[in-house]
């Protein structure tokens, strides 16, 4: 069986016990975390880069080289850096995939399993709601937690009525929707960074139905993954809209328009979540988008 050779290792190899090796689904690429056996400490290592199993020496992208000594496992002192590193990913822990029994499966091809991976497709993530549900935040959690870009209509709309004046809400709206896309196009061309959108609901089922659509074409134009979450709240009016001038109630877009444009839709119930949770739940569905699950 090939292995992945491991070249130009500098220094002596860090002995690492009590260590998993570890998966992240949201960026990518595999890391180790264990005890240093130089000063007992715990550490989540830079992704790994190669693995031989006869010796089990692996290399970090960090140029650094560790040894694997003993069995797999997780202390407490293990646990917390790789919560921290969760943490610092925006990453709720059970997104993050234990491999380490891969370790031990001698048909494992690790010069394969770790060679540079295509990136993850282009990402539209869609997110909308009514007011209370938390998509401002969950959009710039999410961003975050992406690497990736956020588009916030509500910051274009309020621009938009700064320029054409409180009074003229139709215009300001329409006017909004038109930079939103324009800056959709910029961002789409310019990287495959994921980008989040975070939209604001507006009262004509029309418009919105508008906008679902040219984020459709735009996905086609791009080859993006679209999909469209609507997060809910209890007792939050979230099921419904209601237009402040007629006092009549709208309900959120239906499936039967999502699916109108082949859009993937999702609902979110963000009741009793943290912010931290509820962009777990979204990135979830995200990376079930990519496989097509």
């Amino acid at each position: 069986m090939p292995v992945w050779k491991i070249i130009d290792i500098s220094g002596e190899p860090v002995d690492l016990a009590c260590w998993q090796l570890i998966f992240d689904p949201v960026r990518g690429g595999r890391h180790l975390v264990g005890l240093a056996g130089d000063n007992g400490d715990a550490r989540v290592t830079s992704p790994i880069t190669s693995f031989e199993q006869s010796s089990r020496l692996a290399m970090a992208q960090s140029g650094q080289a560790y040894r694997l000594v003993g069995p797999a496992g997780l202390s407490r002192d293990t646990a917390y850096v790789l919560g921290q590193f969760c943490r610092s990913r925006s990453l709720c822990g059970d997104l993050i995939r234990n491999e380490s029994h891969l370790v031990e499966n001698p048909n494992v091809d690790f010069g394969i399993l770790l060679a540079p991976s295509r990136k993850p497709p282009l990402r539209f993530i869609h997110l909308n709601g009514l007011p209370g549900a938390g998509a401002a935040e969950v959009g710039q959690t999410l961003a975050g937690a992406f690497d990736g870009r956020l588009l916030d209509h509500r910051k274009v709309l309020q621009m938009s009525s700064a320029i054409m004046g409180s009074t003229d809400a139709s215009r300001s709206a329409a006017l909004a929707r038109s930079r939103a896309v324009t800056i959709l196009h910029a961002l789409a061309h310019s990287s495959s960074d994921p980008i989040v959108i975070n939209d604001r609901l507006l009262a004509d089922i029309d418009e919105d139905e508008k906008a679902i659509a040219e984020l459709a074409e735009l996905s086609l134009l791009y080859d993006a993954r679209l999909l469209a979450v609507t997060l809910v709240a209890a007792n939050r009016q979230s099921s419904e809209r209601r237009d402040s001038e007629t006092e009549v109630h709208r309900p959120l877009l239906s499936d039967e328009i999502y699916q109108r444009y082949s859009v993937r839709s999702v609902a979110v119930d963000t009741t009793g979540l943290s912010t931290e949770e509820t962009a777990a739940e979204v990135m979830k569905h995200t990376l079930a988008n990519d496989s097509g699950v």
